[in-house]
């Protein structure tokens, strides 16, 4: 269109009338682009009814991007897995050719996370001393420590629970003495 000429239309209805003549989805009768689609229109109110007495709108609105293809309880294990807590081990009895890699592979299946690890180290042989220091990242209801220790205790390695976000919360240390392996902080 040239400067100064009048449209016959709209520049959007210009723009979505010239997008329809291009035919790129293949051949289609001129009278088909010019139908409007009718809008869709679905009812989702059951799905937040749970939550509507809510205090937080971040909980309405999880309700309603909820599907309706995927079961009830992915939700409810969804919702547990909030809560996280640290924990920070030291190790006792590591073979010689302990590294990163050994103690991943050594807590791994124990559904706790590891986060760090610092191995005492000969600095010139490179050779585990056999201490380390581990922080795990674990959801209580999920995994325990306890079963870790226990783990650990079965290859004769002990673990003590340095640190923990329940001592900081005014929790009591967890309490490892039924597990093999594990002894008592000093």
């Amino acid at each position: 269109m040239k400067r100064g000429q009048s449209r016959d239309c709209a520049p959007a209805e210009c723009k979505k009338n010239e997008y329809y003549r291009t035919n790129i989805f293949g051949v289609c009768d001129k009278t088909s682009y010019m139908q409007p689609l009718k809008p869709t229109h679905h009812d989702n109110s059951g799905k937040v009814t749970s939550v509507v007495g809510s205090k937080s709108l971040q909980r309405v609105h999880q309700a309603h991007l909820r599907t309706s293809t995927v079961p009830e309880e992915f939700y409810t294990t969804a919702e547990d897995t909030n809560k996280w807590d640290v924990v920070d081990l030291k190790l006792t009895g590591l073979p010689g050719e302990a590294d990163d890699h050994y103690l991943r592979h050594l807590c791994q299946g124990s559904r706790l996370q590891m986060v760090a690890s610092h191995i005492d180290t000969n600095p010139l042989s490179h050779q585990c001393k056999g201490l380390a220091t581990v922080r795990f990242r674990h959801n209580p209801k999920r995994g325990s420590v306890v079963d870790l220790v226990s783990k650990l205790g079965n290859k004769n390695i002990r673990a003590e629970v340095i640190f923990s976000t329940d001592m900081l919360e005014g929790g009591k240390a967890l309490d490892l003495s039924a597990a093999p392996g594990a002894h008592a902080a000093k």
